[in-house]
């Protein structure tokens, strides 16, 4: 059995900070703090620092967008190419 890594409240607030007031999308929080993906989405969900800055949650949510776009594009780019084989 693996141990869980335990993180502060402090710590917490701070990830859902980041992307509610200052438009990080978890995408980049996973990649530049090692942190699965569910632990950020029940931080969010649980309301760990709940002041959203509306004008930087579009941005956020913009930019979210964006990626998922680019990465149907490689998903689909991909797919082109292998059926071509």
């Amino acid at each position: 059995m693996t141990d869980r890594k335990q993180y502060t409240k402090e710590f917490k607030q701070l990830i859902v900070h980041k992307i509610r007031n200052e438009g990080y999308t978890v995408a980049q929080i996973i990649k530049e703090y090692n942190i699965p993906d569910t632990n950020i989405y029940r931080w969010l969900e649980d309301g760990v620092g709940r002041k959203i800055n509306p004008d930087l949650e579009i941005k956020r949510l913009k930019a979210e967008i964006d990626e998922l776009y680019w990465v149907i594009g490689q998903l689909s780019a991909s797919e082109k190419k292998s059926k071509k084989k």
